[in-house]
């Protein structure tokens, strides 16, 4: 409204942004955004300042639900009250520990650690597919790629779509030059909402020595 604009521009401070799309600063140095969101009212009076949060986008829709009248106060803390929490057994908050920790290994390239924590986390629950990838990513990153084979095949045994899994299968099959096979689980790796760039990048090398290069140059372009 022009009552916002006129109060944005009387106050507003002009800052330097900087966008950190690929995270390198905050690998580096732990620094992370954290946005905000102002709401004002039909009079220009501060509403509400809602810091980010993982459901930042349900608190600003009940929160404009209210200032536009849809919602009474009521309705709206209704809405804000968070949700029967599920107590998680200690096996589960063991697992989630042990992923966790073989990402942040795997991140600073210590990937026997990687390899540690993940296969502990697969002892501890076999069936969820987290462990599994992380697993297999980790055995890629040492070479030995029978035992990645296997983890993603595991993984695909959960869950037979998993991006990850089928990317790092066709890696796996790509590494001990198995082409051919590695061309099928790539293709299909490739398609994904957002494929990994060593996907990318080894679907392009297979293309160019299949003489399809205008393939791989579509390809190297998105590298």
């Amino acid at each position: 409204t022009d009552t916002v604009k006129e109060f944005v521009d009387k106050n507003a401070v002009n800052v330097r942004v900087y966008n950190d799309g690929q995270k390198s600063i905050y690998n580096k140095y732990g620094v992370f955004m954290m946005p905000l969101v102002v709401l004002a009212d039909a009079n220009g009076r501060l509403h509400e300042v809602i810091p980010h949060s993982y459901n930042i986008q349900k608190i600003i829709d009940g929160n404009i639900k209210f200032l536009l009248g849809e919602w009474d106060k009521s309705e709206l803390s209704e809405s804000l009250k968070p949700k029967e929490t599920i107590i998680k057994s200690e096996q589960e908050i063991e697992y989630i520990r042990r992923v966790n920790y073989g990402r942040l290994m795997h991140s600073k390239n210590l990937y026997g650690q990687a390899v540690r924590e993940f296969s502990t986390a697969v002892k501890l629950m076999p069936n969820l597919i987290e462990a599994h990838v992380g697993l297999g990513f980790a055995l890629l990153a040492t070479e030995k790629y029978d035992m990645a084979e296997a983890s993603f095949r595991e993984a695909l045994k959960i869950n037979a779509d998993s991006d990850d899994a089928i990317s790092g299968l066709g890696l796996s099959f790509y590494k001990r030059g198995k082409i051919d096979t590695a061309l099928v689980e790539l293709e299909k790796a490739v398609i994904a909402p957002e494929p990994r760039l060593e996907v990318i990048i080894a679907l392009a090398e297979i293309y160019e020595k299949k003489g399809l290069n205008e393939k791989a140059n579509r390809l190297y372009k998105l590298a």
